[in-house]
């Protein structure tokens, strides 16, 4: 979902829908001519203003030398910031993966894990023939999935989350405040009551999906107006358009009657029976989305 809206949103600033307001130009004080810019004294200035203006000239760009060496200092020391972050975070990740995997109603010690890990990834059976034979099975075919579906959806959240406030501006902006969210849980529950089957299995994603997009359209052109596009108005119609979305959502609750279960089960959302199949369709979005 995020590499359509990134598409949309890419088309409308294409189309100039979104506007920058440039910073106005300061122009210079009186006092930061000819002495004050050029270290020259001026003809028509006596000598003490002149020294005294050369002295401030001086100042300033012994100041201006000192704060672009701070920069230079902290433009070399975040590259290395953020790699040791990033490397940190990722050993995080793994290790909540692994200690993960042993837990459940079997519950595996964090060593066995690893090495059925391991010997799944390098085709070594015999580092794992002590174990268990279910024991491999659990961790391979059952939780692994899972987690790893777990793990691909929230970046692909969080990805979202950066397309949005990237090209808005705006650190508020996101899925639920642009209302994007809210579309893609009305059309799923259109889909669920209506219960369409026509793309079989993708048939409630694709309703979805086609909220989200058509929510995004709504929103957009109601926040347009002769001058363009603002952030802080695209930002109140996306909660309007939500609010009304969540409206409409309750009613189909209400007129749902014995299905609203499916309704809430599926708004709620669960990892429960994903298979590597599912795994490899949310890593195909998620690497649209990037691209």
């Amino acid at each position: 979902m995020s590499g359509g809206l990134w598409g949309i949103f890419s088309a409308c600033r294409r189309l100039k829908i979104f506007k920058r307001q440039q910073p106005a130009m300061r122009l210079p004080h009186s006092s930061e001519t000819i002495a004050g810019q050029t270290g020259r004294p001026h003809p028509e200035w006596p000598a003490e203003t002149n020294q005294d203006a050369m002295e401030t000239n001086g100042a300033t760009k012994v100041r201006a030398a000192q704060g672009k060496t701070a920069i230079d200092a902290l433009d070399f020391a975040a590259p290395r910031t953020a790699r040791w972050t990033t490397a940190g975070l990722a050993v995080l990740l793994v290790t909540a993966l692994v200690a993960a995997a042993g837990l459940g109603y079997i519950r595996l010690p964090f060593a066995a894990v690893v090495k059925i890990l391991a010997a799944r990834a390098l085709d070594q059976p015999a580092w794992i023939a002590h174990y268990e034979p279910v024991w491999s099975v659990v961790v391979t075919d059952v939780r692994l999935p899972r987690i790893l579906s777990s793990v691909l959806v929230g970046a692909g959240l969080s990805l979202s989350g950066v397309v949005f406030q990237g090209i808005l501006l705006n650190p508020l902006a996101d899925p639920y405040t642009l209302g994007v969210s809210a579309g893609a849980a009305f059309g799923a529950s259109v889909a669920l009551l209506l219960n369409v089957s026509l793309l079989g299995a993708f048939s409630v994603p694709f309703f979805a999906f086609t909220g989200a997009v058509a929510t995004l359209f709504l929103v957009i052109y109601l926040s347009t107006d002769g001058s363009g596009l603002s952030s802080t108005n695209l930002i109140l119609s996306g909660i309007i358009v939500a609010a009304i979305l969540s409206a409409g959502l309750s009613f189909i609750k209400y007129v749902a009657d014995e299905q609203v279960s499916v309704i809430i089960f599926w708004l709620m959302g669960s990892f429960a029976a994903r298979t590597w199949s599912d795994v490899g369709l949310v890593t195909a979005a998620v690497a649209i989305g990037l691209v």
